[in-house]
């Protein structure tokens, strides 16, 4: 009898903070280890609070009427499976880390904004000049994520099925709003 043995190694990983600090945000992460996880973290927590908290109001915005999304349901096992998976990062993962006697807090989890850029602990985003909200860019909450959502969704993104088309122009829109408020 032969027995094929699997050989495995435990990998470690380490991760470089500027201070020695508890509760560590994003913001005391060195700048190798924010380039590695920072931006994305941010990302996908925008989006998840986007997706649980804004999305289900989006139904009769431009972009949900394209030809890629106007036979969608927001209720399918996509969005249904894409929320629930969302709502683990937020509530069960990022809250375990917090948890932790060593806390990693790179998000208010519970913050009482209506602002969620608020919410990403030690990160202040922009302000908008008096110019900006003149001319309507306002980027304060989630109408700065449906704005870039609507300017993206405007590109010709040809030949992706609902599913991509969503998750492309949401991951492009919410990527280009880090950039505006965070400018990382």
């Amino acid at each position: 009898m032969v027995h094929n043995q699997v050989h495995t190694s435990t990998s470690y990983r380490e991760f470089a903070v500027k201070a020695d600090e508890n509760p560590i945000s994003l913001n005391e992460l060195c700048s190798s280890t924010f380039g590695a996880v920072g931006r994305e973290m941010i990302s996908f927590y925008l989006f998840s609070r986007f997706l649980m908290e804004h999305f289900h109001l989006t139904h009769d915005y431009a972009w949900a009427k394209t030809p890629q999304m106007k036979n969608v349901s927001y209720n399918d096992a996509f969005f249904a499976d894409l929320r629930q998976f969302a709502d683990l990062y937020k509530n069960n993962w990022l809250k375990e880390l917090s948890d932790n006697q060593r806390s990693f807090q790179p998000f208010d989890l519970f913050a009482n904004t209506d602002d969620v850029f608020e919410t990403i602990m030690h990160i202040e985003p922009k302000k908008t000049s008096m110019l900006g909200r003149m001319l309507g860019k306002n980027l304060k909450g989630y109408p700065a994520i449906d704005s870039e959502v609507s300017d993206v969704s405007m590109k010709k993104l040809r030949g992706l099925d609902a599913y991509n088309y969503f998750m492309t122009v949401h991951e492009q829109a919410i990527n280009n709003v880090i950039k505006k408020k965070y400018n990382i």
